[in-house]
């Protein structure tokens, strides 16, 4: 090869030129460069080729890897074998650093579709904080593998993303997870810098990673992502327009972002006020003080006036303010003080016992301190009891955090995941960095938005924004996002009526639907509106901050639907079938044992196999009960159960059911079970329990609430036990009423007249009769009148006619209180409430409240406490039903609209009439019903390691293995069993079955 041209002159001058160098040879041709110095220094003919000179480099130090060639680093990253995956994994996976900066070393773990997914597009996943790594969002939401309990082993995450996608997890900035610096204390911080860093780390990645230039890219995350991801897309569309990085990038989702300050503050007040987490009163004197002149305090600025955030991330209160309102410095405040905007947003948000990232979430187990006295763990045979939390996921967002932590700093794992060893320990979120360094810039995303949305290569390249909220979530509420986002849209005419410029119709806000398939009845996910320029505002009901956690079935049909440009309700071509567990992790124990398993050590829901059930079902007849005849009366004697059918563990409190009828209704007869307390029945109150209505069977709350045993889901055939009976403390004794309802009936069925004051009457004589001709032992026990639902009406009316049957002497009752949940107490109030309720919740939008608001109040009163039902106008009736109508029409189960059962085949009705007679929703869709044939799955022999992923539960929201799905049809078959109906002395008559509701 013609290195260049050569010129020796006389005395040893030698002209050289290198072909092809420029000034500075030993860049542009360092070979060349090399070989005409050696040859020059040791006389050699400048021909002499470098043969004999070693070229090889010397290994770098674990901690200089990450400067391997890139042809050399994807092998190098390329994870071998992962320690503790208990199922063989069908995709590849990579974990090394990539460049930030020349001294940060930013951690990233790829994790790639599997294979039959050729050209997946790319996704990045960033979580917030700052401080929080991005792997700790893949091993506790979005990821392929969660760790078990025991910090070592990992369980399939089934509805992971890389299920679809190749998933980036980068962990930014440095001093985050496993990324680092070279620099010892290296504490400058700022949203730029790691805007910058993330981009010079994309840079490094396409470079290692060449195929995934042309594939479409999307930039996802969450929480402080909000900022991270608008300044990142920021600078990538900046280097595609300067072809320093032509990639294809098609997309942006941003989960629960902190988008905005301002909006956070101002709606989570009124957010707190619609989750009941702070009362009227409190918001009342709140906005009385600071709202001076705003009629819909919804809109009440509480931001700007009076409080700012600071760089660290502080709110503090502003110079000259309204002391009122500003922050107390001490403890040794007037009581004033409590309701100041800062104790709410501060004390109520983070300070409380509530999880500010999930207010419905709770975890049962989680003790104050280490000096706390841990007492014996709640325990209970019955996969449909839990003792652990609040979740469906047997507790793991109470101590994933931890398990996470313990299995990313086992040395063995750092090795796989080639983390040299001088980097610090893996933790979920560095809180020095959080608290002390990092200085905040961006606290209102709307210009970082703006820019982003009307950027020639976002609209050219059909881009798409997807700005989605968990409902449940305060600290990054669905209410301050969606404001800034209407703003961002109004601000840049994104009109949903007007002409659309790209290829993703428009469309107002309307329910999102989940389903797992076409043969399952689709369940509401949600809300979503798009926007012109493909920006789509969407909310995930039921989830908190963590949306791939909370409900990852939802997070994964969503992100598959927007990657792909489809409608959020369709379908997703996407298995979720779990892996095969390895033979190591099978076959390790069994809980196959011929009765219900004792009690795991570990706080895990314990599933019975499917042979122990059936030699429990064999074994009906050795039971035993409770059948002490004792101090019983004829009566009682007569009504004692003394043999019922399914109960599948032994019961040690007598129990009684059967008839009153009294005296001066002696065609009226009112079915009763009565149950004494597990616990001193001769000195505990008696309670009795009405369920509503009207015309739903208190039997229904013994079986599906309070009482000492629930049905099992096996066509109605066994009983499991209730741990949490209301009869441990108490005699409870239930009633169904009025006649007709249940077993309950009159002689004179055509001439009964049915009313609230019939009822009363007929219930209050029944407790006359109850305790002086049937259990007269107890009628100077304390004595308690309890229900729900329509008992609001029921307590109330038996209450008034107790009392005054007590002061005419005719009564002996030591009456002691009445408690009603979630009573009727006012059909006006209820409608009225119900307004900002759904407003506040997310199931209407800010269209729809402003709409209701201009017609019904014109302006000129707050629509939170507008009288909606004695409103004359037209127009506001007419929009007021529209507003309700649309929640009716998306919600399954009023009585809990975070309750889903995903298991629900289509065109199958449950039996159960929702119970909310009396209000528009009478007449609707019954109560879903459901098959969950799932169980099947877990009556497999189980293994001694805990797997999570057998103890979660994914076909229903609850926390209870789906029973307030399949509860109203076990139940009902049940008592229509005619041993059961012996057992319990009644009778059906005038009608063809027991049903829970009339």
């Amino acid at each position: 090869m013609d290195g260049g041209l050569r010129t020796i002159y006389t005395n040893n001058i030698h002209v050289i030129s290198v072909r092809g160098a420029g000034h500075y040879v030993p860049i542009s041709r360092p070979a060349q460069a090399l070989q005409v110095v050696r040859n020059f220094l040791n006389g050699f003919s400048y021909d002499n080729c470098l043969r004999m000179v070693n070229l090889g480099a010397a290994p770098l130090l674990p901690m200089y890897s990450y400067l391997n060639p890139s042809t050399s680093r994807r092998d190098a990253d390329e994870i071998k074998n992962l320690p503790g995956l208990t199922f063989v994994p069908n995709f590849k996976q990579y974990s090394g650093y990539l460049n930030g900066s020349d001294k940060h070393r930013l951690h990233y773990w790829l994790v790639q579709a599997p294979s039959q997914f050729v050209a997946a597009p790319l996704l990045l996943w960033l979580n917030g904080g700052p401080g929080s790594s991005s792997v700790w969002g893949m091993l506790t939401e979005n990821g392929p593998f969660r760790p078990n309990r025991d910090g070592k082993t990992l369980y399939e995450n089934v509805y992971s993303w890389n299920r679809f996608a190749d998933v980036l997890y980068l962990e930014a900035p440095h001093n985050v997870g496993y990324s680092y610096s070279t620099q010892a204390d290296d504490n400058a911080y700022t949203d730029d810098q790691t805007a910058d860093e993330n981009y010079n780390a994309l840079k490094d990645f396409f470079s290692i990673y060449p195929e995934y230039m042309g594939r479409e890219f999307f930039v996802t995350g969450e929480s402080y992502g909000g900022v991270y991801i608008p300044t990142l897309s920021r600078r990538l569309l900046q280097g595609i327009f300067t072809q320093e990085l032509p990639i294809n990038f098609k997309g942006i989702a941003i989960g629960n972002g902190e988008l905005t300050t301002k909006y956070q503050v101002n709606s989570v007040i009124f957010q707190l006020y619609t989750y009941g987490l702070v009362g009227k009163t409190e918001y009342d004197a709140l906005t009385s003080r600071c709202c001076a002149g705003v009629n819909d305090t919804t809109k009440c600025d509480f931001y700007t006036p009076y409080i700012y955030f600071d760089y660290l991330g502080n709110y503090h209160p502003k110079d000259g303010a309204d002391p009122w309102n500003g922050y107390a410095k001490t403890r040794e405040v007037t009581s004033s003080f409590s309701f100041q905007i800062l104790g709410i947003v501060n004390d109520q948000v983070w300070n409380s016992l509530n999880d500010p990232y999930n207010v419905y979430q709770d975890c049962y187990q989680t003790y104050l301190d280490n000096n706390t006295t841990i007492p014996a763990p709640t325990t209970s045979t019955s996969p449909y009891v839990n003792t652990v939390s609040s979740d469906s996921l047997n507790g793991f967002p109470c101590w994933c955090d931890q398990a996470a932590a313990v299995y990313m700093n086992q040395p063995e794992v750092r090795r796989a995941l080639h983390i040299p060893d001088s980097v610090q320990p893996w933790i979920v979120s560095n809180p020095t960095l959080n608290t002390l360094y990092y200085n905040r810039s961006y606290f209102e995303m709307d210009d970082e938005l703006k820019f982003i949305l009307t950027n020639y290569f976002y609209k050219t390249n059909n881009m798409h924004m997807l700005i989605y909220n968990g409902d449940t979530d305060q600290v990054c509420n669905h209410l301050g996002d969606q404001w800034l986002i209407e703003e961002v849209a109004a601000n840049l005419s994104l009109t949903i009526n007007g002409p659309n410029r790209s290829f993703q119709a428009v469309q107002k806000r309307r329910a999102w639907f989940y389903e797992i398939q076409y043969s399952y009845q689709p369940t509401l996910a949600g809300y979503e509106k798009i926007f012109q320029n493909n920006l789509h505002l969407v909310t995930v009901k039921g989830s908190g901050h963590l949306v791939p956690m909370d409900r990852p079935r939802v997070a994964l049909q969503m992100i598959y639907n927007f990657v792909f440009n489809r409608s959020l309700s369709l379908v997703i071509p996407i298995s979720t079938a779990p892996t095969a567990l390895k033979p190591e992790y099978t076959g390790m124990g069994t809980c196959s044992e011929t009765s219900y398993p004792s009690a795991s050590p570990l706080p895990a829901i314990l599933m019975p196999t499917a042979f122990a059930m059936l030699d429990d079902i064999v074994e009906e007849e050795e039971v035993l009960l409770n059948t002490d005849p004792a101090n019983l009366t004829d009566k009682a004697l007569a009504d004692m159960i003394t043999n019922l059918p399914g109960l599948t563990f032994n019961v040690s409190f007598r129990q009684f059911s059967g008839y009153l009828t009294s005296t001066d209704y002696p065609s009226d007869h009112l079915f009763y079970w009565f149950m004494e307390s597990q616990n001193d029945p001769v000195n505990d109150p008696v309670v009795l329990w009405l369920n509503g209505g009207p015309g739903c069977s208190s039997l229904g709350g013994l079986l599906e609430e309070l009482g000492p045993f629930h049905n099992n889901n096996d066509n109605g055939t066994t009983l499991f036990e209730n741990i949490y009976s209301w009869n441990k403390r108490a005699n409870v004794l239930f009633l169904e009423a009025p006649v007709g309802v249940g077993f309950s009936y009159t002689d004179t069925p055509a001439s009964y007249h049915w009313s609230d004051d019939t009822t009363a009457d007929n219930n209050a004589q029944a407790i006359k009769y109850f305790f002086e001709q049937v259990f007269p032992s107890y009628k100077h026990n304390e004595f308690f009148v309890t229900g729900e639902s329509y008992a609001g009406v029921y307590g109330p009316t038996l209450s008034e006619r107790l009392v005054k049957m007590i002061d005419a002497g005719v009564l002996d009752l030591n009456f002691k209180g009445m408690a009603i949940g979630n009573g009727i107490l006012s059909e006006y109030l209820q409608t009225n409430s119900e307004v900002a309720l759904q407003y506040g919740r997310g199931f209407n939008g800010i269209d729809d409240w402003n709409q209701l608001s201009l017609d019904c109040t014109a302006g000129m009163s707050n629509p939170i406490y507008f009288d909606y039902s004695s409103s004359s106008n037209t127009t506001c009736t007419k929009y007021l039903d529209y507003f309700l109508g649309t929640f009716d029409e998306a919600i399954i189960d009023p009585y809990n609209v975070y309750q889903d059962c995903f298991l629900t085949p289509r065109r199958i009705t449950g039996r159960k009439l929702l119970k909310t007679a009396g209000r528009r929703r009478q007449a609707l869709q019954r109560r879903r019903d459901a098959v969950i044939d799932a169980l099947n799955a877990t009556q497999a022999p189980q293994p001694l390691f805990t797997d999570n992923r057998a103890y979660s539960w994914s076909d229903s929201t609850d926390a209870f293995r789906g029973f307030p799905c399949f509860n109203d049809d076990n139940m009902q078959t049940y008592l229509n069993r005619p041993e059961v109906i012996t057992a319990i002395h009644a009778k059906l008559l005038h009608r063809r079955e027991w049903t829970d509701c009339s």
